[in-house]
This record gives structure tokens, sequence and C-alpha cells, in this order.
């Protein structure tokens, strides 16, 4: 019986070393897995979580520029009828002396309308005013005082900007009551048209 212990201890040693490099090898095994495959996948897995967030975020911001598209065209639109309105009050012509033609034309009408003539027209020289030209006339005006209010009026709330400029009055009614007897009126009109409607050496100076 003495001699059984001596006979097994060999083998059992044995089992017991064979497990413990069996285990160590699956551990060697399960940790070259995960090195060669599972690492690799978790790295790549992160890395298209990381594509698939900026991805959403850059189509959050496309769908918040889209929602703002229609803001952006009315915007455009109104900017676009503002230069419209711009364009089409200043006065017509591709050179001063047309322009200044047009603004006379203009007085013109308005004086038939308040009931008076115009008795002299000068022509200014015309001045650079940033983009566009301050094209400007100086008028003499004998007329009652109420059709030269009229005028007056009629050149301040004109569709193309004016400016009434140095005016001077002449030859005044002796009492406040006495509107009927005539005035003499001078002054200036100031109106303006673009300096890009025209390619001659005067509009090139005053472009930018």
């Amino acid at each position: 019986m003495t001699a059984l212990p001596s006979l097994l201890s060999p083998a059992l040693a044995t089992g017991v070393r064979g497990r413990v490099l069996a285990l160590a090898l699956a551990l060697l095994v399960a940790l070259l897995l995960w090195i060669g495959l599972v690492a690799p996948l978790l790295g790549w897995f992160d890395e298209r979580q990381e594509t698939l967030r900026r991805q959403q975020a850059i189509g959050r911001r496309m769908a918040a520029l889209v929602q703002t598209l229609p803001d952006l065209q009315a915007a455009s639109d109104a900017a676009g009828a503002r230069a419209a309105r711009r364009r089409e009050a200043l006065l017509d012509g591709t050179s001063d002396a047309v322009a200044a033609a047009t603004l006379q034309q203009l007085l013109d009408e308005m004086a038939n309308r308040a009931g008076l003539r115009i008795g002299s027209v000068e022509v200014l020289p015309a001045e650079p005013a940033g983009l566009y030209r301050a094209i400007a006339v100086r008028l003499t005006v004998n007329a009652p005082w109420p059709p030269l209010v009229t005028l007056l009026q009629a050149i301040a709330t004109a569709n193309a900007p004016m400016l009434v400029d140095n005016l001077q009055l002449r030859s005044l009614p002796r009492s406040a009551t006495d509107t009927e007897s005539p005035i003499d009126v001078t002054f200036s009109v100031i109106g303006y048209r673009s300096a890009r409607t025209s390619g001659s050496d005067e509009t090139a100076a005053v472009a930018p």
C-alpha cells in the first residue's frame, strides 16, 4: 500500500501540468484572436460609428440650410426689387447732357401741372456723387406764391430723387394776404443718374 502514492504522484503531477499548459495555450490563442480579429473589428466599428456621426451632423446642417433657402430667396428677390426701383428712379440718359434734358422735361411737366411756366433754365456742370452723377439745372420762375408752392412740393415728392438748392426769392408780396402778385424765384434742382450707364471718360473717372 505504501508504493501506491509513489506510483500515482508522477501521473497526478503530469495531469496538472497538462491542464495548466492547456489553459495557458487556450488563453494565448484567445489573446491572439483578440489582437488579430476582435480588436481590429472593434476599431473598425468605432471608426464607422464616428463616420456615421459626422455624416449625420452634415445631414442636419444641410437640412437646416435647405430650410433657410426660401428666406434667402425672398431676401434676394427683395434686394433685386429695391435695386430695380432705384434704377427706375434715376434720371434716364447715357450721358450728363441727356440726363439734364430729361430733368428739364420733368420740371416742365411739373410746372405745367402747377399752372406756371419756367422763365429760364441753366444747365450746371455735373458732379460725381459716388456711384452716381449729380445733374443740376438752375431755374428762374415768375409766378404767384400758390403755384410756386405746388411746384416745389411736386419736386420734393417726385419718383426720381430731386433736391432743391440755393433758393432765392425776389419781389416779395407787400403783405401776407397778397397771394396773387408774382414772385421772382431762382433755385437749383439736382437729380441723379447712374455713373455706370456710360462709357465716356467722365463716367470712367468716377467708377471705383
